[in-house]
């Protein structure tokens, strides 16, 4: 878990109070670790690293994004996994 806060701040600056894993997704060249981070209300992503962009979406938004299959699959993955979890109901903002 450590290393899921880390690369965090690493790459969109922003300070996760709390992490869980959710699952592991293999695309077709890159296996995916994907984790539900909660943060401060306020908290502002701010790109860096090898991240280019990254802002605040609505859920029902995100689908319709540019983004690569496998990213849309993990997405999709990622609401249906929290809503059987103990996260219940996913914030109606997320980060892609």
């Amino acid at each position: 878990m450590d290393t899921a806060f880390r690369e965090l701040r690493e790459e969109t600056s922003l300070k996760a109070k709390d992490v869980a894993f959710l699952f592991q997704f293999i695309g077709a060249t890159t296996v995916h670790h994907v984790f539900w981070v909660k943060i401060g209300k306020a908290a502002q992503p701010k790109p860096s690293n090898e991240i280019a962009h990254c802002d605040w979406f609505k859920s029902e938004e995100l689908l319709s994004l540019v983004a690569s299959q496998t990213t849309k699959l993990i997405v999709q993955n990622m609401f249906m996994t929290a809503q059987k979890s103990w996260l219940k109901k996913p914030t109606p903002k997320a980060l892609a």
